[in-house]
């Protein structure tokens, strides 16, 4: 049973990375500037996941023991989420830089169309992941969701 806690902590780790990378990807995109109020620590043994704030307190901490409040099923969803998320985003870094680089602007429209449906099907990957969030750590959950919900609205803005 151990051994399937600590990947699945990581798939979980996987995918907050990507929302602190979008983060201020979103905010220069529109313009604004923002930065998380958090911090997030994953251990190095991969058993321990811990939010603090700008004081270094600890605000919420998910364990690979916490894994164990998942349906096996679920466990397997979030890998399954990681994965679409890591293909995605990476798709989505590779054409970010050079979005509206084309001397045809058409050729801009369409990526930075594509770059948005790129967002849009991320965010639903997001919005299933805060669901096991929720159940593992609502602190978590709850710092995690302002920060998508943010992405996700440029997406239908």
């Amino acid at each position: 049973m151990y051994a399937d806690r600590i990947p699945t902590l990581r798939s979980l780790n996987s995918i907050l990375l990507i929302v602190e990378q979008l983060f201020p990807k979103i905010h220069a995109l529109k313009g604004t500037q923002g930065t998380l109020p958090t911090r997030r620590f994953f251990s190095t043994d991969g058993t321990e996941m811990v939010l603090f704030n700008t004081n270094l307190e600890v605000v919420a901490r998910i364990t690979s023991v916490d894994i164990d409040e998942l349906h096996p099923v679920d466990r397997d969803l979030l890998k399954v989420l990681e994965d679409s998320m890591n293909d995605r985003f990476e798709i989505w870094a590779k054409v970010y830089p050079g979005r509206g680089m084309s001397p045809d602007q058409f050729i801009n429209a369409q990526t930075a169309q594509r770059l948005k449906q790129i967002l849009n099907e991320m965010c639903g990957d997001l919005r299933h992941a805060l669901r096991y969030l929720e159940k593992l750590n609502k602190e978590f959950k709850e710092n995690y969701q302002r920060h998508i919900q943010f992405i996700c609205e440029y997406v239908r803005s």
